[in-house]
């Protein structure tokens, strides 16, 4: 099937189509848990610190994007979460589960 979509035979799709498609299924979800649950602690925290940037709009003094930017940026993650026989789908499967908690 794919063979007709792209109407060509290529080595690189064959061998990078894997990875490809388990970093759209692991590594995104991953990353997307990771910020629900940053965003979750950021809204239970209730501390002086929190509410000076209440009113500002500085999205770089919150929890989910320091933890979104550490997740995305982990040379870990990178390394291992996109590997097909990693198992990076208990990894996704517990964040997601924490996140949707």
């Amino acid at each position: 099937y794919l063979k007709k979509c792209v109407r060509q035979h290529s080595t690189y799709l064959i061998s990078k189509g894997p990875a490809l498609l388990h970093a759209i299924l692991v590594a995104a979800p991953t990353d997307l848990s990771v910020w629900l649950i940053a965003s979750r602690m950021n809204n239970l925290q209730s501390s002086p610190t929190n509410k000076k940037y209440e009113n500002e709009s500085c999205y770089w003094t919150s929890w989910p994007f320091w933890a979104l930017l550490c997740s995305i940026t982990s040379w870990f993650h990178g390394y291992a979460l996109v590997r097909t026989y990693a198992n990076s789908v208990e990894t996704m499967c517990l964040l997601v589960g924490i996140a949707l908690l």
